[in-house]
């Protein structure tokens, strides 16, 4: 009897013992890099089945040979990629046995049902995901701007997407076959939208007036393919992006509304009876309300003048005759492959009204220096690629991307507004390999604290010990405001005032001691459009 008793007690805490004991760490159980620009960014795969995605910048499409081993595709369960990644490569999650075709069969990814995406990623990729087959749910986190081709496509169990305000390009089959996609309640009247975004239109369905949804955000490429009963299209108000195509093959579609709401119009509009329509062309120019849509290289002449109030420019591409154009200042983005292959075009002027820029917009043309206007935050991929007789351009302090540069080999001075260690920030694209025509700004000489081509540089001059009298000097006679703003050390603004400008302004009798201060130049204090600032001094 006692014996039963003694082991009766050892199992109850042989028992306890185990109840009570931690539960064993996950393990690494495989690595491997999976950049860009190679070790930029690694994965790490646990024995939980949680695979992570860590580092800084681009991912590499996984054509390029740097994904994740097939043998562990089941392994996987759970994908966790943190801050600092900033793309998802083409493919990343879509197993091919040819890595080096999109048509070759695909292995899935069944086991991973959860996935997290963090603020930092801009752009997935084509078919990134599609391998992701039990997939159920997925949260698209605001910053991510493009969803290419496919990207979710196959994902035969997702049911919930979320998708934020950013996006300006998505693809019209991101989605395709997936249980969102599939499921037929989520189709109002044949057009289907994801959040607020329209994404697809049936064309047997889709006949005569079409009315967008109010509070729509963007159009995806191709959505009203081959909707040839499609006459009118109605765009609300608000509605902001409108990618490739997305009335490709609406031959009877005569008549489009376009608001000055929208920002990106990268479609050109080909085929559809309004294009085909003369009377819509201006002197070989098609307008849509105040977009700029498409320009006959045939029937354009050496120089134009985009109209006043124009607010996107697309379709010059091909205009062999161009040689100067001039934009208003009324104009927000030049679209991809605006001015592609304008060939002889040596003399534009980019103002600062321009928020973006498309990629290859200035693919092949003829100008031996540019100047990128202060209001842009990123020269995108290509933007001036194969500028043969490219020498020199203009940075200013609000780019934090560059993007690719190739077949700019003449490139050799770069004058850029800010420091050098605000420079080392920028995030500069380069291809993995060497490629001589891939190498523009490394050898390029990169000149800091330049001011941008006819802007005045503010000189300061300091006329007592403690700040009390400072000098503005070197405005060129321009007309506008200058403000003189002093911060704390902590960055924080202790004090601003403005003075109306002159060849020299001072601030008299002003306790600026133990301030950083930065002066600058506004048209009015109204629009407070920057014309030319000074680099901050400690005081």
């Amino acid at each position: 009897m006692k014996r039963v008793l003694c082991l009766a007690l050892v199992l109850t805490i042989v028992c306890a013992l185990i109840t009570f004991m931690p539960a064993t760490a996950a393990t690494i159980i495989d690595s491997d890099d999976c950049g860009a620009q190679g070790d930029n960014v690694k994965w790490t795969l646990d024995s939980d089945g949680t695979l992570t995605i860590s580092g800084e910048g681009d991912t590499m499409d996984i054509r390029d040979g740097h994904g994740f081993p097939l043998w562990s595709a089941e392994k996987i369960k759970k994908v966790i990629i943190q801050e600092g990644v900033t793309s998802i490569a083409d493919g990343m999650f879509s197993r091919f046995s040819d890595k080096m075709s999109y048509n070759s069969p695909i292995y899935d990814y069944p086991n991973i049902t959860e996935i997290k995406i963090p603020g930092s990623v801009r752009s997935i990729g084509g078919s990134a995901f599609s391998g992701c087959v039990n997939l159920t749910e997925i949260k698209i986190p605001d910053g991510v701007t493009y969803i290419d081709n496919g990207a979710f496509k196959n994902c035969k169990m997702l049911a919930n997407i979320t998708l934020p305000d950013t996006i300006s390009k998505i693809s019209r089959v991101a989605f395709e076959n997936t249980a969102y996609y599939n499921n037929q309640s989520n189709w109002t009247n044949g057009v289907l939208y994801v959040g607020k975004y329209l994404i697809e239109a049936k064309p047997d369905l889709v006949k005569g007036k079409y009315e967008v949804n109010p509070g729509t955000i963007g159009i995806a490429d191709y959505a009203f393919e081959n909707c040839n009963n499609l006459k009118e299209l109605v765009i609300p108000n608000g509605l902001k992006y409108i990618n490739d195509d997305v009335v490709f093959g609406c031959t009877n579609l005569s008549k489009i509304n376009m608001p000055d709401s929208v920002l990106k119009c990268d479609s050109g509009f080909y085929g559809t009876a309004y294009y085909n329509n003369k009377q819509n062309w201006e002197n070989g120019v098609l307008y849509i309300d105040n977009h700029l849509i498409r320009a006959n290289p045939d029937e354009l002449a050496s120089s134009y003048q985009i109209r006043q109030g124009t607010k996107t420019i697309g379709g010059f591409a091909g205009c062999y005759n161009l040689e100067s154009i001039s934009i208003p200042n009324s104009v927000v983005r030049i679209d991809d492959g605006a001015f592609k292959y304008c060939d002889k075009l040596t003399n534009i002027n980019i103002p600062n009204s321009v928020k973006s820029i498309g990629e290859e917009a200035f693919y092949g043309c003829a100008f031996t220096s540019i100047a990128f206007p202060n209001s842009i935050t990123e020269i995108e991929f290509g933007t001036l690629s194969y500028c043969h007789n490219l020498k020199s351009m203009y940075i200013p302090r609000s780019v934090k991307k560059i993007g690719r540069l190739p077949g700019c080999e003449n490139l050799t001075d770069v004058y850029y507004k800010g420091s050098k260690s605000e420079w080392d920030l920028i995030n500069i694209v380069y291809h993995e390999y060497p490629y001589s025509e891939d190498s523009s700004l490394l050898n390029a000489t990169i000149h800091y604290n330049s001011p941008m081509p006819g802007e005045p540089e503010i000189m300061i001059s300091i006329c007592s010990a403690n700040g009390a009298n400072i000098n503005i000097s070197e405005l060129n006679g321009m007309s506008g405001i200058v403000v003189l703003a002093a911060y704390n050390k902590s960055g924080v603004l202790r004090f601003m005032t403005t003075k109306p400008a002159a060849d020299t302004v001072a601030f008299d009798n002003v306790d600026l001691a133990g301030s950083d201060i930065k002066v600058m130049l506004w048209n009015n204090l109204k629009d407070m459009k920057p014309l030319a600032e000074s680099a901050e001094m400690s005081l």
